[in-house]
């Protein structure tokens, strides 16, 4: 609409701090360091944040899993598949990145 200065809605992801797609789902880093995750039901498993995840610095999302890097270096997955068999004893770390999907292009 012209002139009007309207929000589009939200839906409880704002302020957001960065966006991650997967192969059907996708999240938001909020700016309070929390985690909001949708997509289709089929990705169930990769949307289900888990319980009191905070102080995320960076998200990425996998074909089917998620990861979320906290502030003190360590790296908490969820979802399914091979993504989330994460090293014992995985700590200091400063960036997480996972493949493309299948098929996708950047």
């Amino acid at each position: 609409m012209a002139g009007s200065s309207a929000r589009p809605r939200s839906n409880g992801i704002e302020p957001r701090h960065a966006i991650a797609c997967g192969y059907a789902h996708s999240l938001a880093l909020r700016n309070d360091g929390t985690v909001v995750a949708w997509g289709a039901v089929d990705a169930l498993p990769a949307i289900r944040v888990p319980a009191g995840l905070t102080s995320v610095t960076a998200i990425a999302a996998g074909y089917s899993h998620s990861l979320a890097l906290k502030s003190n270096g360590t790296v908490v997955a969820w979802g399914s598949g091979s993504g989330t068999n994460l090293p014992a004893g995985l700590t200091d770390v400063t960036a997480i990145a996972t493949e493309n999907p299948p098929g996708v292009r950047l």
